[in-house]
């Protein structure tokens, strides 16, 4: 079999499990592979997306089948092109997203004799991966040798799968070698366990009824809205409290506001400490959602795709779907965390206003985003500004975040695409370094559409997560700007206008209001950057918030 053949039969097993997209970066070893795809692209076959950094592509693949609920196939070629695949692949494996990664590689003889380009590639993303295979030049049954592995990639421990594809030349088809591949399957749809009543479950844990004080915690649901509609089901029918990290979407229907806030209140929570603890996904990017978790008296934690969803050690048990719900037990206990919620949101409104800051713009482009659209945060600080200041929206935006592996890498990548599995407008807000740290991912090919992306950067010149961590005490002052602030000290708006990208900068609330109605009206990529001054004055602020909600819950 020629290596133009197996390129075809390896497109083919693919598109039967569902792949519709491929992001491909340039190489000679991967060629047939490319000269595939571009084939099929001209028979409206599928959807390819070429991109010069594979660091990038890595990461525009796992955004589409974020977006899409489909497999998403990432081509290199062979060397360190591969190992540049390896966070993308971490934060699929972490996320559970289907990513199915194909690298190109050299005959089998060639290894270990110094040849040009060439690594070992066997199992080389480890255990990143659900599964790994190296398929050799002639392969005699390739259905055979991809069947598990994409079963893997597509089950219900979803994840990313390695397929290691040696090429030997020649490395392009003889005239009319392309055939035409197969439609697309639909996507896997895998199966989940059928729910306990939640009285069971209590019972297994020791309780004799189910307790009228207990509350809802809503993590890393990997924006699946069945997981957001069973919680809040089973909390509306139970009368406990749903509250929500960011990755867990926020306060949207059915999910009090200011969550992580109100968890902070010592006074607060001592007097409302709830008897139980459902968390939904993995938890934690709030220290104080993992205090409450430590100390309550049952914690039920519930898991998605079999991905690990108790970062504590607290849960008395783990559950693979949120529990079917009881009858509603009587009490006040819901209607005093929703009284609360809305002082705590008072508070927050007046602290927002005070000051142009990251609080400002994160409350400012959440309650602006455009109703039931996309809408990536980014992690550290970002993401920890949407769940303390975003006001409770019924319509309220679909959060995607990037946590998995808990890092800035690739949320450019991973917006743009969202936006293009999706086909809808998206909306991404990130920090200035995780803008310079992956600003060319806005580089496309002019051959390519542009989805409609708005992207909202956060500048306050370095990195302010820090100021809010154990090393920015004052004991650390005199390595802490050094080590930690990394002031850029750079025009995010020329960086981003020689990317040919239309950039507004704006540095008060108005002027963000207006420059977001501009950028969502041209639509396309846009970039406004908003300049909350220093990182000093964010810590202050955020000081602040916290003083005036001491006592006032």
């Amino acid at each position: 079999m020629t290596s133009s053949a197996t390129a075809h039969e390896l497109l083919t097993e693919l598109v039967r499990a569902g792949v519709a997209d491929f992001v491909l970066s340039p190489g000679s070893r991967n060629a047939p592979l490319a000269l595939a795809l571009a084939a099929a692209e001209a028979r409206n076959e599928v959807r390819l997306h070429v991109r010069i950094d594979e660091r990038s592509a890595g990461f525009l693949a796992l955004g589409i089948a974020r977006g899409s609920g489909r497999p998403v196939a990432v081509i290199t070629t062979s060397g360190t092109a591969a190992v540049e695949l390896h966070p993308a692949i971490v934060e699929a494996s972490h996320s559970g997203i289907p990513l199915i990664v194909v690298t190109a590689d050299r005959p089998p003889l060639l290894r270990g004799t110094g040849a040009n380009q060439t690594i070992d590639q066997v199992q080389l993303f480890g255990t990143a991966v659900r599964a790994f295979v190296d398929i050799p030049p002639d392969p005699s049954d390739l259905t055979a040798l991809v069947a598990v592995p994409l079963a893997a990639a597509l089950g219900k421990a979803a994840g990313p799968i390695h397929l290691n594809v040696c090429f030997a030349p020649p490395l392009v088809p003889e005239p009319g070698a392309n055939a035409a591949l197969p439609k697309s399957a639909p996507k896997p749809n895998p199966s989940v366990s059928s729910p306990q009543l939640f009285a069971a479950v209590m019972i297994e844990l020791g309780h004799s009824t189910v307790p009228a004080h207990g509350l809802i915690l809503l993590g890393d649901t990997g924006a699946d809205p069945s997981l957001h509609s069973a919680a809040i089901t089973l909390g509306t029918a139970l009368g406990w409290p749903v509250l929500a990290e960011a990755a867990g979407g926020g306060p949207a229907a059915g999910v009090l506001p200011h969550g992580p806030l109100l968890l902070e209140d010592a006074s607060w929570l001592e007097d409302h400490l709830p008897e139980v603890l459902l968390t939904v996904g993995a938890f934690g990017v709030s220290r104080s959602v993992l205090e409450l978790a430590a100390r309550v008296q049952t914690h039920i934690a519930v898991r998605r795709l079999e991905l690990p969803a108790d970062p504590g050690l607290s849960a008395h048990v783990t559950l693979d779907v949120v529990p079917d719900a009881p009858l509603r037990p009587a009490g006040g206990w819901l209607a005093e965390w929703r009284a609360a919620a809305a002082r705590v949101a008072g508070v927050v409104e007046m602290q927002v206003a005070a000051r142009f800051s990251g609080l400002t713009v994160a409350a400012e482009v959440w309650a602006q985003a455009t109703v039931q659209t996309p809408f990536l945060v980014g992690a550290s600080w970002s993401m920890r500004a949407i769940a303390a200041v975003a006001k409770q929206r019924d319509d309220a935006p679909t959060l995607h975040c990037n946590r998995g592996a808990n890092g800035i890498d690739g949320l450019l990548a991973t917006a743009w695409g969202i936006a293009s599995g999706t086909g809808l407008p998206t909306t991404a807000l990130v920090g200035d370094l995780a803008f310079l740290y992956d600003h060319n991912s806005l580089l496309a090919p002019d051959s390519e559409a542009r989805p409609d992306l708005l992207v909202v950067v956060v500048d306050n010149n370095g990195g302010g997560i820090f100021h809010q961590l154990e090393q920015g005490r004052p004991e650390y002052a005199e390595h802490f700007e050094r080590v930690f602030g990394t002031a850029h000290d750079l025009d995010l708006t020329a960086i981003s206008s020689a990317l040919d990208i239309p950039t507004q900068r704006v540095g008060d609330r108005l002027a963000l209001r207006t420059a977001l109605a501009v950028a969502r009206a041209a639509g396309g990529v846009q970039v406004v950057i908003a300049d909350v001054g220093s990182r000093a004055g964010e810590w202050a602020t955020l000081q602040q918030l916290r003083a005036a909600l001491d006592g006032s819950v």
